[in-house]
Order: structure tokens, then sequence, then C-alpha cells
């Protein structure tokens, strides 16, 4: 019995000791032995990883952790083919690791998300090809050479607060639900090339200090709010983006149904504060335009900004000038619509002329104004020659029609002059 105690306590501290380096929790491992330990659902805590992780066409059941870490080799979990992929079951998690060689997740599929929070990618960041259900988030981490997620599938993903040292690609990706990059700063280029957003995508507070393009994307939402950028380098059209701007994200089926795929209709929105900074996105969406020569693109974003502006005022009067600002020359941008106004006016100052006496012709020949045709033409001529402040002699107001001529050619001659302003400031820019 007294053998026995002792040896007992050997097997109890060897246990101990196997389990320490199960959990992982040793300071330095070899890449194949830190592989052994997530394979079999341990989790990687507090380690040096000196070699590759490589991992590939694994499905992991168990969850997956590794945190506190610092892995000196390659992170592989994917590859090029379909058979390399890795399956995560359960949402793994990747926390306060600093990855120096390459991370490859290409084909990865991840049922339940993912969490990356202050992770430092330190050379290339593969996603390509890859699928993230369920809720994925990208926190506070670094990544500081190409990173790519070409045609990958997203549910829900959050990048907040991360930092893009070099390009970022996401040609060809679909984002199903929600796509956030809050407060992220992007020092390369970002590329979207043909990227479809299903729902929001939330630009808000994010920094752009390299080229970034939208050729071919599709939006439902986007949220530009606060958005720092090269104005510039941001390639995007009025047509991507119109009545698909919003102020924050948009979560009730009521709003869904309300806002998806058309235009925003701004008469439904006024009083209410959460669309107060969508005008201010529709103002820098014109500054983008203009810095980068699509001046009609601009013009529609500023008559946006204007509009939205309108239907937030809460004082019928002050909608009202606004209104009229609008009809007669579209806030400045629409020189079209002077010229309807003004065919308005010329049109509407005729039936003032159109009774029998009401003007009178200098010429026998056209004195006679008794058939319907003789007395609408003759209205609608003297009308254009007033508006247009030409004043033939062949035709003169009587009665009240002389003050309505008056009134006539004064307003004729300011709306041809606000046409000429509007006019030239479209063809002269």
């Amino acid at each position: 019995m007294k053998r026995t105690v002792p040896y007992l306590v050997i097997v109890f501290i060897g246990m101990m000791i196997a389990g320490s380096i199960t959990r992982a929790d040793a300071s330095y491992l070899t890449g194949v032995e830190a592989a052994r330990l997530l394979e079999s659902g341990q989790s990687l805590k507090n380690a040096t990883v000196n070699g590759d992780i490589i991992l590939k066409g694994r499905t992991f059941s168990k969850p997956f952790l590794i945190e506190k870490s610092t892995i000196l080799g390659h992170l592989v979990l994917g590859g090029d083919t379909v058979s390399d992929k890795v399956v995560f079951n359960q949402k793994p998690a990747l926390v306060e690791t600093t990855i120096e060689g390459r991370s490859i997740f290409r084909h990865a599929i991840f049922s339940k998300g993912a969490v990356f929070q202050r992770v430092a990618f330190e050379r290339n960041a593969d996603f390509r090809d890859t699928r993230f259900s369920g809720r994925t988030e990208f926190n506070i981490s670094s990544f500081s050479s190409l990173t790519q997620f070409n045609n990958a599938e997203f549910e829900n993903v959050v990048f907040r607060g991360n930092r893009f040292t070099d390009n970022v690609m996401f040609l060809d990706s679909h984002f199903r639900g929600r796509a956030c990059f809050f407060q992220s700063e992007f020092q390369g280029f970002v590329l979207l090339h043909r990227t479809r957003f299903d729902h929001v995508l939330d630009l808000s507070g994010a920094t752009f200090n390299q080229r970034v393009v939208f050729r071919g994307a599709e939006f439902l939402y986007i949220r530009l709010k606060d958005v720092s950028a090269n104005k510039d380098l941001v390639e995007l059209t009025w047509k991507q983006v119109k009545g698909r701007v919003v102020d924050e994200a948009i979560s009730t089926s009521e709003d869904r149904q309300l806002y998806a795929g058309r235009e925003v209709p701004f008469e439904s929105i006024r009083y209410t504060s959460r669309w107060e900074g969508v005008k201010e996105q529709y103002l820098f969406l014109s500054s983008i335009f203009k810095e980068r020569g699509q001046y009609d693109d601009a013009d529609e974003a500023y008559y946006a900004y204007k509009i939205t502006e309108r239907q937030l005022m809460r004082s019928q009067m002050e909608r009202t000038a606004s209104w009229f600002v609008d009809v007669l020359c579209g806030y400045g941008v629409k020189p079209w619509n002077t010229m309807r106004f003004g065919l308005f006016l010329v049109f509407f100052f005729a039936l003032f002329y159109y009774p029998k006496n009401a003007i009178s012709s200098s010429y026998p020949e056209h004195r006679e104004r008794n058939t319907f045709y003789q007395k609408s033409s003759s209205a609608l001529y003297y009308s254009v020659i007033t508006f247009t402040t030409v004043g033939t002699g062949d035709y003169y107001p009587n009665g009240i029609a002389r003050l309505v001529s008056m009134v006539e050619g004064f307003l004729g001659y300011a709306v041809m002059a606000l046409f000429l302003v509007t006019l030239s400031m479209q063809l002269l820019r």
C-alpha cells in the first residue's frame, strides 16, 4: 500500500503535465504539434508556433480557438482546390494572435460565422471562394499585405476598426446581409468590382486613402456617413446609389417593404430624424462626382440633397418656398425646369388675351377675332412676344390686359435670364 501511493502521485502529475500540453498552454510548439492539437479539438493559447500550421480538407465539429499566440509560419486552412476546403461547424475564433506568414482560408466554409479579434495578418490573407454563414466579425485587426475576398459569400459581416495597409479585393463577392465597415482604414486600393450587396453597405467612419472602385457593384442600401476619402479617387455613379442612401441600417420589415429595390419616397420620410443624415450624404456624393468630372451625377446628387432637405422642413411656408425654387429652376441644376415654367407662363397669360376685346391689332387684316382659332392664335402670339419682350407692335392690349402685359413682360425677362444662367452653368463647366 505504501508503494502504491507514490506511484499514483507520479501518474497523477504525469497526467497533469500531459493535460497542460494538450491544452496548448505551452509557450513553444512546432507547426505539426499545433496542427495536431487544433485537429483534436483543443484550443491554442499563449503559444509560439515555429512552423506552418497546415490543415487541409478537414471538418471541425468542435470549437476552434487560437488565442494570444504567435504563428511564425503560415496558417493554412484551405487550398486552391475544393477538396482542400476546411469546414467549421462551430464558430471559430482567432483572438489577439499574430500570423507572420500567409493566412490561407481559400474555399473554407464557416457554417456559423467566425470571429477575428485583434489579429495581425503580417502577410497575404487569402479568403477567396470562402463561405461565411451567420455573423462574421473582423474587429480591430490589421492586414499588412494583400487581402483577397474574391468570390466570397457573406451572410452578415462586420469589419470594425480594422486597418488595411495594402490593397483589398472583393471582386465578384456577394453580401447577403449587412456589410459594415465601421471606422476601418484602407491605405491601399479597395476593389469592389461586380460585388453585390443584398442589404446595407455601411461605410460609416471609414477612411480611404487610395482608389475605391465600385464599378459594376450593386447596392440595395448604402450608408456613407462621416466617410473620409480622396474624392477624385472614388469610382461610383449616381445610377448605382440613386434612392439607396440611408442614414442608418434599415431593420424592420416595414422599412424593407417600403424601400426595397426602388427610389426612396421622400414624402414618406418627413420629420423622421434618422433620415437627417441622408441629405449630408447626398452632398458628399455631389462633391465626389464634381471632383471626378461627373457633372450630371453631381447635379442629380445635389438635387436629391435639396429635395431631402425640403421634405425634412417642419414649416409649410419653407417647404412651399423650396418647392417653388424647384419648379422654377430645379435648385439651379435643371435649366429645363425653367423652360417648362416659362412655357406654362406663356399659355397661362394667353388666357387673359383670349377675350375678343383684350387685345387689338394695328393691321386691318388682323382685327377680326371672331372664331376660336383667331382668338386663340392671336392670344398665344401676343403672349409669346410679350413674354420674350420682342414687342413687334402689331398687337396692343386694352383695359386690364395692359397691366397683365406688364406683369408678363417682367416675368418673361426674369425667367429667360434665369434660364440662360442655369444653362450656361451646365455648358461652361
